[in-house]
């Protein structure tokens, strides 16, 4: 055997039982009679099934390439072609480098030579089929083969392509690109992922306005607002009541925060998350390059299992609590309000 080298080549009956093996390389492949195709090989599709063996032994051109084939005990990918004379059957299988080498390394042609001497002696010269016919499907086996290796590779080449790109939507889609917190297309699955563990509990959605963000836009550049964001960002990452948080980004200087798990949402709770949110966020100016930039919000706090049972009018009510805050002097937060609700949509 050449080195690196794999190839077998097996008589097997119409239910895909091995009854001769020729040379196996290396000898461990199959090394015993009244094995199954399906115990040395593992192919995509029914090829080497008993339902599509008996379609192939149906054929009356009896020659076939298979796909998708792999070395059951190594996973080794090979290229495996079956001549059918009969109610029998070769099998030829050799690994992929080998199928795609063609002549340049030798080792193909000494592979077409043993093999087609070994067909010769298993067809016996029967009347319908010649030795030239048998050439001529070899020949024809070669060319679906290395068609097969070509179409594999490229195969594999497009699909390492596609799962690079679809992994960079997934973070794109998952994760906000500049920040790095759950991003406005994920942030409700995540929610809801969260509930679902404990529907009964309740939960703290607080939606964060950024005061005044346009002003630092304007006066120090976008350059130096996205890195304002980004400074803001990580300071939210650091706040993380119990039970854990979600930290999402909901759009150009909005935020969130989702706390889900709580037995009690009261002013003892309340005045405890704006304390440690006004510490952590608002405390200090945030260095954005070589600017220090005051930092002040305006949030809305809406509580589910209180105020409503649907995400989405959550973040609604949690909206509109943060623009009573922002309207009421900025700098503060807003706990949702039924009647002001109404009151205000009543107008």
């Amino acid at each position: 055997m050449e080195d690196g080298m794999v190839s077998l080549l097996i008589k097997i009956d119409t239910l895909g039982t091995v009854r001769e093996v020729f040379w196996s390389d290396p000898v461990y492949l199959v090394s015993i009679t009244g094995m199954t195709l399906e115990a040395v090989f593992d192919c995509k599709g029914d090829a080497i099934t008993a339902s599509g063996l008996h379609g192939f032994f149906q054929k009356q051109r009896k020659v076939i390439t298979l796909e998708g084939c792999r070395l059951r005990e190594s996973g080794i990918p090979v290229v495996c072609s079956m001549v059918a004379l009969h109610e029998e059957a070769l099998l030829l299988a050799t690994d992929f480098n080998t199928a795609a080498s063609g002549d340049s390394t030798g080792v193909h042609s000494k592979l077409v030579h043993r093999f087609l001497l070994e067909l010769s002696r298993w067809m016996g010269n029967p009347p319908h089929l010649d030795k030239h016919q048998s050439v001529d499907d070899y020949q024809q086996i070669q060319i679906l083969n290395n068609e097969l290796v070509n179409t594999h590779r490229r195969l594999e080449k497009a699909n390492a392509q596609l799962n690079r790109l679809n992994e960079e939507l997934h973070n794109r889609l998952v994760q906000d690109a500049l920040t790095g917190l759950v991003s406005r297309y994920q942030y409700r699955s995540e929610i809801e992922q969260r509930i679902a563990m404990d529907p009964k509990a309740l939960g703290l959605f607080a939606f964060i306005d950024i005061d005044s963000f346009k002003s630092i836009n304007d006066t120090y550049g976008h350059a130096i607002g996205d890195a304002f964001l980004v400074g803001f960002a990580n300071r939210l990452k650091k706040i993380d009541m119990q039970p854990p948080t979600i930290h999402m980004r909901i759009a150009g200087d909005e935020f969130g925060l989702y706390i889900h798990g709580l037995q009690t949402v009261d002013e003892h709770y309340l005045a405890r998350f704006w304390q440690q949110f006004s510490e952590v966020m608002m405390a200090r100016p945030i260095q954005a390059d070589t600017q220090s930039i005051p930092v002040s919000c305006s949030v809305g706090i809406a509580v589910y299992g209180l105020d409503t049972d649907n995400i989405y009018t959550l973040i609604e009510y949690a909206d509109f609590a943060m623009y009573q805050a922002k309207n009421n002097g900025k700098h503060s937060y807003r706990r949702f309000d039924a009647k002001v609700y109404a009151t205000a949509h009543l107008h």
